[in-house]
């Protein structure tokens, strides 16, 4: 029993896509404000659900958070629902090419769709991130903001389970023969 290539790189890279899809949303780094006051560096750690100081975290709640953040949020999750669907339509690709059976053809369109959807959610909630969020805090002169690792995660595993939908779709065969050699599977 063989899976084609085309597939595993497929599923390797909407499943990496994921993984920092899901480690950039949940991780409190999208900026890093540092605030001068003289001698004194403040770093204040910002992410979608909380924000941490040098010293402790507080999670955002219901009443702090401000409603362009709330949409932020609901763009993200969106992002995070679609990946989840994209990475899951090869690895069933996977599970029935083991099976020996065919690839049922709705997971080719599902799959692609998801990975737009994903690049599209993440792309209207970083521009409002961009617009809104980022520039709230580099009103201050004495603020310097940084983007962290958490938003070019964010970043990076949409763009990642993008390309991996229009690789699970656009390739050449029928939905049960991908192009490219074969790796056995023991």
């Amino acid at each position: 029993m063989t899976i084609p290539r085309a597939l595993i790189l497929t599923t390797a890279m909407t499943t990496l896509g994921f993984i920092f899809y899901i480690v950039g949303m949940s991780t409190p780094n999208w900026t890093l404000n540092v605030t001068f006051h003289g001698d004194t560096v403040h770093r204040l750690y910002v992410g979608l659900f909380e924000m941490c100081s040098e010293r402790s975290c507080e999670r955002f709640t219901d009443l702090t958070i401000p409603g362009f953040l709330k949409a932020i949020q609901a763009m993200i999750i969106l992002g995070f629902l679609s990946a989840f669907i994209a990475c899951g339509t090869p690895v069933v690709g996977c599970v029935y090419t083991i099976k020996l059976k065919p690839v049922p053809r709705i997971l080719l369109p599902v799959g692609l769709i998801a990975g737009i959807a994903t690049f599209v959610f993440t792309i209207i909630g970083i521009s409002v991130y961009l617009g809104k969020m980022y520039t709230t805090f580099t009103d201050d002169e004495h603020v310097s903001v940084h983007l962290g690792y958490s938003f070019a995660l964010v970043c990076t595993g949409a763009i990642l389970v993008l390309v991996g939908g229009i690789l699970f779709r656009c390739r050449k065969g029928s939905a049960s023969d991908f192009e490219g050699t074969l790796i056995p599977v023991a």
